[in-house]
């Protein structure tokens, strides 16, 4: 088996973290295996290669624009990846999230099904069956191939609609593959079941994987590990404190607005804030912000630290900080937002009608005075939440399409 991972980022992002922790499985099982990525620093590692420049990445953007192809253009990277990938002669590719302006989709699939070489192409978004949106929130114009796109949010181009058009040429080089050459994999039941409705893959052989994480990190910890941390927050140890993260606030779908709304109703609690917030964003006393962490220890002691993780999205088709939160033991409140609610541990995980403030505040305020055993809770979560669970799924498909 020779196998190659494809993705925007390696090691960071919740998906460059997932094609990590895939690759140190294969490299445990001594199955060679490469990642191309996109983004990020270049780094010295066997077998992983950057390709892309962010000049070339802006210039793409600019003609997605101007001619709404999301998936299309990016030539010149898409030229040294169909390069890397002949010189390695791999048996399995394994395509992540490919958007942002690094490869051109249609192109790179025509290659690979010219090429009779099996693909597992894992969904972190909806960008596969729609014709540029990642999430297409309450339309359903994508189960009938797009077209009159009104999710204005999403739009890929300034002046054309072209997610029609899109719809069909993914449909087009996706329909190339031949029979069980082609795996389809969503990361949550939820997404599952919309892309076995979508004019793009209905037709297609469709699995769920969910998403694992390194549970040797992201656990409950003893206190005399987490109290300095408390100190050095100058948290008051008397008070239930909220975690709150979102990598861009200023994205509609992430719901900061909501945050700001709950912090202001809930001054006699600590919140911790960490993530991408505008430079003068106004943070009351009773908010911690951190900016944003790539630190994985650090992140797991203030899932630790924190009574419950917040969670504001409108849409997310998994949720990595839902299962990180539950694996440290910490529950989980928030709004309906499509995969969160499919995937966790629904005893420890409250969601309520999107956008419903009042049901939110009811639930943090009834989850914080609940007593919980957080050693019980990251328990159950370890064990379904592992990425060990989730490579393993990864390897007998790959198996399979052999």
């Amino acid at each position: 088996m020779r196998v190659i991972q494809i993705n925007l980022a390696y090691k960071s992002g919740s998906t460059g973290k997932i094609v990590y922790e895939i690759k140190k499985r294969l490299d445990k099982e001594n199955i060679e295996n490469y990642v191309i990525y996109g983004r990020g620093k270049r780094l010295k590692e066997k077998n992983v290669f950057k390709i892309g420049i962010n000049f070339f990445a802006k210039v793409n953007k600019l003609f997605c624009l101007l001619f709404g192809n999301p998936y299309g253009f990016a030539i010149f990277n898409t030229f040294l990846i169909k390069r890397k990938i002949k010189k390695i002669n791999p048996n399995i590719v394994h395509i992540h999230c490919i958007n942002g302006n690094f490869v051109n989709s249609y192109t790179l699939l025509k290659f690979l099904s010219k090429h009779k070489i099996k693909v597992v192409y894992t969904q972190h978004a909806e960008f596969l069956f729609t014709g540029g949106c990642p999430h297409s929130h309450n339309c359903n114009n994508w189960k009938n191939g797009c077209g009159n796109c009104r999710n204005k949010r999403s739009m890929e181009s300034l002046f054309f609609d072209t997610s029609n058009n899109n719809c069909k040429r993914m449909h087009k080089a996706l329909k190339k593959f031949e029979k069980d050459s082609l795996a389809i994999v969503s990361v949550s039941p939820w997404l599952l079941e919309r892309s076995k409705q979508s004019y793009v893959l209905k037709d297609l052989n469709h699995y769920v994987i969910k998403n694992g994480i390194d549970t040797n990190i992201f656990k409950k910890i003893s206190d005399d590990e987490i109290n300095p941390q408390k100190e050095n927050l100058n948290l008051n140890k008397n008070t239930k404190t909220i975690l709150y993260i979102t990598p861009n606030y200023m994205d509609p779908n992430k719901g900061g607005i909501y945050f700001d709304s709950i912090v202001k109703d809930f001054q006699a609690y600590n919140f911790i804030a960490v993530g991408s917030f505008p430079s003068n964003h106004y943070f009351p006393d009773n908010v911690t912000y951190l900016g944003s962490i790539s630190d994985n220890s650090l992140m797991a002691k203030l899932y630790n630290i924190a009574d419950t993780t917040l969670l504001t999205s409108e849409r997310e088709t998994f949720s990595m900080v839902v299962i990180e939160s539950l694996c440290c033991g910490t529950p989980v409140v928030g709004f309906k937002a499509g995969g969160p609610e499919s995937i966790a541990l629904l005893n420890y995980a409250s969601f309520v009608e999107y956008g419903n403030l009042d049901s939110v505040k009811k639930s943090l305020v009834h989850t914080l005075n609940t007593a919980i055993n957080k050693n019980v809770i990251s328990d159950e979560s370890c064990k379904l939440y592992s990425s060990d669970i989730m490579t393993t799924n990864y390897l007998e498909l790959y198996k399979k399409l052999l």
